[in-house]
């Protein structure tokens, strides 16, 4: 198993966890019942979406952002060498 493979399995576990304790703290509470609902759907947007989009994020930050710097510093300096100052 991959170092990415086990961070992303480890999010999930961590996140899993997380929801399950808040529900299960906020079913002890006296508030509203719908404040369950509105955490059930955030953890579903989490566990469904989120957490693949934020490991994308990841990766292409850690991955990509050196060739991009690289390449925009390589297309501003050879953009100044063509101009004149006079």
């Amino acid at each position: 198993m991959s170092f990415i493979d086990r961070s992303y399995n480890k999010a999930i576990s961590e996140l899993n966890n997380y929801y399950e304790n808040l529900i299960q703290e906020k079913r002890l509470e006296t508030g509203p019942k719908g404040i369950i609902k509105i955490i059930s759907l955030i953890y579903n947007y989490w566990k469904n979406n989120w957490v693949e989009e934020f490991f994308s994020d990841l990766f292409t930050c850690f991955f990509l952002a050196p060739s991009y710097v690289w390449a925009h510093y390589f297309l501003f300096v050879k953009k100044i060498k063509h101009l004149r100052i006079s």
